[in-house]
């Protein structure tokens, strides 16, 4: 099995690195895996062999009988907090579970995060619950089902068919777990840690049966999650971040190769961190709004119905009681060492236009960086017998980030990330 390993946003070819040599999209398969990723990474046949360019996604790939691994930039000390505090955990270890040499996977992270919750649920003890169950009984219990006694007349045997419950360990929210340690083990290779995560899922399965999980199954779990069942949100959650970031279906066609892959975008984890931070630590009267979508800034006003006028939708717009301060948008990209791309000029633009009037508010793209301070970059965009418009690139240290939580410093860092440093002092 050869493996190829990438950073993000590294570009990979044959000169570069030998494994891509002559190798190419043999099959159906194959071609159609390389086209439903082409969201996170681009896969292009040239005469020599593969090359291959990565996004902002990392994870793991399978392709034939090459392995792409994708692996993000961050220091697990800094990526695992950062994790946790994006997927919205709260009790999450300070280091994983097991004592494993990181490679760097992602799929490893979350699988270690997932064993550290299964663990704390074993030795809080699994929860118990009645479940519905069907049997024939030389002991009746329960109600006895008429109609089955009726179909089956006459009786063959000493029993009667009951419809009765049972008070076991074999519930939904423990069937989510199992089925989550069971996956888990499909993508880590770490010799420590998958000894580890098949001990722990044999130790659940002794408990419950497998169920398939699915996002229906995952909809179901959170339902049935009542007050007693709190604990049991973060390894749902975990387990929910394994199951929708797997990508395209293991079979793609007919036959027996399988496409298997897992990514996860560093970029909408990058901006769930810095919503969640804003949203908790922003003092009054400062509320945050996630995804606001601008409705009314453009109206199709003749032309065809399939023209419709597009909606655009800030990361963030922070409001002070019902006046918008400012507009931000997140980035995983270090703005500081490579340039601007027009297209994102433009996009933070039209944002700032679009909350003009006689108070026109900052639009601020806060980026991301894996430590040290980096100035703000002031950009003002000149309207023609208008007021002029101001778009700030702020960088977000995530290791500062990381290290101010639970400090009692995030409202002094929130208000820089909003206002810079001046004002945040």
């Amino acid at each position: 099995m050869a493996e190829l390993n990438l950073a993000e946003w590294e570009t990979a070819d044959p000169a570069t690195h030998p494994v891509l040599s002559d190798r190419s999209l043999t099959t159906i398969q194959q071609r159609t895996a390389a086209e439903r990723w082409r969201f996170a990474m681009r896969i292009e046949e040239t005469r020599s062999g593969l090359r291959i360019r990565a996004k902002q996604h990392v994870g793991v790939v399978q392709l034939g009988d090459l392995r792409i691994c994708i692996r993000p930039k961050l220091p697990v000390a800094t990526l695992w907090p950062l994790l946790a505090y994006g997927l919205g955990l709260d009790a999450v270890p300070e280091r994983p579970p097991v004592d494993f040499a990181w490679t760097g996977d992602m799929p490893e992270l979350l699988a270690a995060m997932l064993l550290a919750e299964a663990q704390g649920l074993q030795r809080g003890g699994l929860a118990h619950g009645y479940t519905p169950q069907e049997e024939w009984l030389e002991t009746p219990r329960g109600r006895i089902d008429m109609g089955v006694l009726a179909r089956s007349l006459p009786l063959s045997r000493a029993a009667l068919p009951c419809a009765h419950h049972v008070f076991s360990s074999d519930i939904l929210c423990n069937q989510v777990v199992a089925a989550g340690l069971r996956l888990a083990l499909k993508w880590v290779a770490s010799p420590q840690l998958r000894s580890a995560l098949h001990a722990a899922a044999s130790h659940w399965q002794l408990h419950c049966k497998p169920v398939t999980l699915s996002p229906s199954v995952l909809a179901a779990a959170d339902r049935g999650r009542s007050r007693l069942l709190q604990r049991y949100t973060p390894a749902h959650t975990l387990v929910r971040a394994l199951v929708e970031r797997s990508g395209p279906a293991d079979d793609l066609g007919s036959g027996s190769e399988r496409l298997p892959g897992a990514l996860w975008n560093m970029a909408a984890l990058f901006e769930r961190a810095v919503a969640r931070y804003l949203s908790e630590h922003l003092p009054p009267p400062w509320v945050v709004d996630t995804q606001h979508r601008l409705r009314r800034l453009y109206t199709v006003t003749k032309g065809k119905h399939a023209h419709n006028a597009s909606v655009p939708r800030p990361d963030l717009v922070v409001r002070s009681g019902s006046r918008p301060a400012a507009v931000l948008d997140t980035k995983y990209r270090d703005l500081s060492t490579t340039s601007l791309p027009p297209s994102m000029l433009y996009q933070m633009s039209v944002y700032s236009l679009a909350f003009g009037g006689d108070r026109p508010i900052p639009a601020v793209v806060l980026y991301a960086v894996p430590s040290g301070a980096r100035d703000d970059v002031r950009i003002n965009l000149h309207v023609e017998h208008g007021l002029d418009r101001t778009i700030l690139l702020r960088a977000v240290p995530l290791d500062d980030l990381v290290a101010s939580l639970g400090t009692g410093e995030e409202p002094e860092e929130a208000l820089r990330w909003l206002h810079g440093p001046s004002e945040a002092a």
